[in-house]
């Protein structure tokens, strides 16, 4: 997710997009695969509850946060006229994922 903020070539983007795609695939797929097995078996309607009540807000707050970067990178990044800022803001989600992964595997060890 890198690639984007500081490449505005169409080719190497087009390259890189596909990838991006599928991390993103990934990356909203496995919490919840993750998720199911660490449920208590009386608890699943709850645990999917707030789940899907922290993904809805994961969808509000991603625009906003990918807009307000966009505004904010607007003059350092002239050559995609601040698009790439975007793509700060998923790639700190992606990698904050990470740290919840650590958390996890530790939780099931």
């Amino acid at each position: 997710m890198l690639v984007p903020i500081a490449v505005s070539s169409p080719p190497i983007l087009a390259a890189a997009v596909p990838l991006v795609a599928v991390g993103g695939g990934v990356t909203t797929a496995l919490p919840y695969a993750l998720l199911i097995p660490m449920m208590p078996a009386q608890e699943h309607g709850a645990v999917t509850g707030l789940y899907g009540i922290s993904r809805g807000l994961r969808i509000m707050l991603g625009p906003l946060l990918a807009g307000g970067a966009v505004q904010l990178a607007g003059g350092l990044l002239p050559e995609n006229n601040g698009y790439g800022g975007m793509w700060f803001v998923a790639a700190a989600a992606a990698f904050s994922s990470l740290l919840e992964l650590r958390r996890v595997q530790q939780v099931r060890r």
